[in-house]
């Protein structure tokens, strides 16, 4: 049984676009319901063209009223969204699968492919490995140390600037990482 009694905020399903029960006019109807969703066409995989729907209501709604909402679908399966972060990034095929199929093996979709809709919120970051933390802490203690940095606020501005070519960095050094980087700078330029 989905969520508190039969009911979730976060649903998500599929619909097939040469499907003899979808209303013409769907993108229109999405619109219209003033629901925060996302959705994106896949016509670049192996399956045929398909939508995949990810909603997330502000209250609690059972299946019944999800079902109703998106009858202009003529879908008759949803899903309860166990993982908001993971269908977000399931939506451009960001992640490989647990077994042998990969993601990387599909079509990996833009961003700017999905349409969001009443202000939905989609989260596409991960959650960093231990592993990656460590070789992330080891690349930072390099540059750290390479750079003669004796700042803090030397090393934010840079990774801040250069978020895209250090999303692991920027995430451990505006997170839990951050004392301990803070730390090991000043520990230098004491030392000095």
């Amino acid at each position: 049984m989905p969520g508190l009694r039969g009911r979730s905020t976060t649903w998500n399903f599929v619909f097939f676009l040469d499907s003899v029960h979808l209303s013409s006019d769907w993108r229109d109807e999405m619109e219209t319901l003033h629901v925060p969703l996302a959705y994106i066409v896949h016509d670049r995989d192996d399956a045929k063209p398909h939508v995949h729907v990810l909603v997330r209501y502000d209250s609690l709604k059972s299946l019944d009223q999800v079902r109703t909402d998106f009858a202009f679908t003529g879908v008759e399966y949803f899903e309860v969204t166990r993982s908001y972060r993971g269908m977000c990034r399931y939506l451009i095929h960001l992640d490989p699968l647990s077994g042998k199929e990969q993601y990387t093996e599909k079509y990996q979709y833009s961003r700017s492919e999905i349409v969001e809709l009443s202000g939905i919120a989609l989260d596409f970051s991960r959650k960093i490995t231990r592993d990656e933390e460590r070789r992330a802490l080891s690349e930072i203690t390099d540059f750290i140390n390479d750079n003669d940095i004796r700042e803090f606020s030397v090393i934010w501005n840079y990774v801040s600037r250069h978020y895209e070519k250090y999303p692991v960095w920027f995430d451990l050094l505006s997170g839990r990482a951050a004392y301990s980087v803070n730390q090991f700078i000043r520990s230098r330029a004491f030392s000095s």
